[in-house]
């Protein structure tokens, strides 16, 4: 390290994914400038090809460091900046409220748009950081983000798109194949996938279409119910793949219809899959219309039919599929590039040094009610003033069955994403803090509406401070199963 470079501390949940990618790329393509040096701290896991990177570049990543909180205060005691890479994630909220982090310059980066829970902004948040960055410019319709000040807008707020260039694409040739083939990279799980996600397929009725599916968690579960549509031949549901580069070499149509409230911010896998010249079929979400336009680079559809039609529409028309290839294609290697990326980010670092060191400092939203001392204050003030918020508050201080009747039916009719192990839902949380009374006794009551009641009687036996109100509960599902 030259004397005259700053250093960027990169603070991250984990490496995994798409998120991993574009630090690891944002961070490489920097280092050609020799203006800065980067360090990686991960607050949880590492994952292989992360760790490979890290050796082969020589950028140090940190894993599980929030077990080593001496370590990593020492490591942000050191940086000029730190760029902290946000997302609704226990331990981002764990750091970010428990942890006394010793004066420095932070920009938060936003890897979820904040339209909808369990992914949304709070003004809290917002106002930590010296400044704000969204990675979509949807965010900025996000009704906490317009409630800010004009003052905090104009100095504290950014826009940067979450790209992580094209490099690993670049050379991804069309090779040739038998049939339609559609494809969908990225999560797969109705948290994130819209949920008729076969049916819309399907209804294209494309006699030979090839529909895949590359990703996880959830790529069993998709199976069973392809199986169960005898659609077996339709479908191709490989899980997750190292290198996308074959599986996009092989598509005529990128079909990627997310949930309405999907939480996704800047949509790597279809930026990529633009970049790689296959045509995108979304659907009108906030996300999505700013990256798709309709007709030229893409087509957006309003609904499951329009979708459907759409794909339809691509297989009888290769001609204006080829036109609409070679604009995407063109627009994402032009928009997206990496450099650009990188000198966004630059021109943040270089007028954040102007500067001094601060100190920030982050302060619980109250819940009455709610022990002080329990991690699931964390939880309910990622929530902050939803109706979601509300409903997880009053399976907390519920007393009696009229109460506990309302909760359950009401968590029955929660977005699956809370359903899920990640993704900021009550059972992530638990994953982190698995000896909470408070944690475990709502993942309890959520077992019991989310279809796994067999899962809640381990839950509530590690919330023994909530005994009464269990039996209250379990009595009150026995009334609702008899009618």
């Amino acid at each position: 390290m030259r004397y005259n470079q700053k250093r960027i501390l990169h603070i991250t949940p984990h490496m995994g994914g798409g998120v991993g990618r574009v630090i690891k790329n944002i961070c490489e393509d920097s280092m050609k400038y020799d203006e800065y040096v980067h360090e990686i701290v991960c607050l949880d896991y590492t994952n292989e090809s992360a760790v490979t990177w890290s050796e082969k570049i020589s950028i140090p990543v940190h894993s599980s460091m929030s077990h080593n909180k001496r370590l990593l205060l020492s490591i942000i005691n050191n940086a000029d900046i730190v760029h902290w890479h946000w997302w609704n994630h226990p331990l981002n909220y764990e750091l970010l409220t428990y942890v006394k982090i010793p004066l420095c310059r932070v920009i938060m980066w936003s890897h979820q748009n904040g339209h909808k829970a369990p992914h949304i902004f709070n003004d809290r948040v917002l106002s930590y950081p010296d400044i704000f960055v969204v990675g979509t410019p949807y965010s900025l319709e996000s009704d906490v983000i317009k409630g800010m000040s004009s003052k905090w807008h104009k100095h504290k707020l950014r826009v940067i798109f979450a790209s992580p260039g094209y490099q690993h694409i670049e050379y991804i040739r069309p090779k040739e194949h038998d049939g339609f083939n559609v494809g969908y990279i990225g999560t797969v799980d109705y948290m994130k996938m819209h949920p008729d996600y076969l049916k819309m397929n399907l209804s294209a009725n494309i006699k030979d279409a090839k529909f895949i599916v590359c990703g996880g968690p959830s790529e069993k579960g998709l199976r069973q119910e392809v199986h169960a549509l005898n659609a077996d031949e339709s479908f191709d549901i490989r899980g997750p793949v190292s290198d996308i580069s074959p599986v996009l070499s092989i598509l005529d149509v990128f079909g990627y219809p997310l949930a309405p409230a999907h939480y996704g911010a800047s949509e790597v896998a279809l930026i990529e899959a633009q970049a790689a010249g296959v045509v995108p079929v979304v659907l009108d979400n906030g996300c999505e219309r700013y990256i798709v336009e309709d007709g030229q680079t893409g087509i957006v559809a309003s609904s499951a039919k329009e979708y459907s039609l759409a794909l339809k529409y691509l297989y009888d028309n290769p001609g204006e599929r080829a036109v609409m290839s070679q604009k995407a294609q063109n627009m994402a290697r032009e928009r997206f590039q990496i450099k650009n990326t990188t000198k966004s980010w630059h021109n943040i670092y270089a007028e954040l040094l102007e500067l001094p060191k601060t100190k920030h400092s982050f302060i619980l939203k109250e819940n009455v009610g709610v022990a002080v001392n329990s991690r699931v204050t964390l939880f309910l003030d990622a929530l902050d003033k939803t109706d979601e918020a509300e409903l997880f508050i009053s399976a907390l201080t519920a007393t009696d069955k009229v109460e506990f009747d309302h909760v359950l039916r009401a968590m029955k009719r929660l977005s699956p994403i809370f359903s899920s192990n990640s993704n900021g839902s009550i059972f992530q949380y638990c994953n982190f803090f698995q000896d909470d009374p408070a944690i475990n006794y709502l993942c309890g009551i959520f077992s019991l509406t989310a279809k796994t009641p067999d899962r809640a009687e381990g839950f509530f036996a590690k919330a023994s401070s909530y005994r009464d109100k269990v039996k209250i509960i379990m009595e009150t599902v026995a009334t609702i199963d008899k009618h």
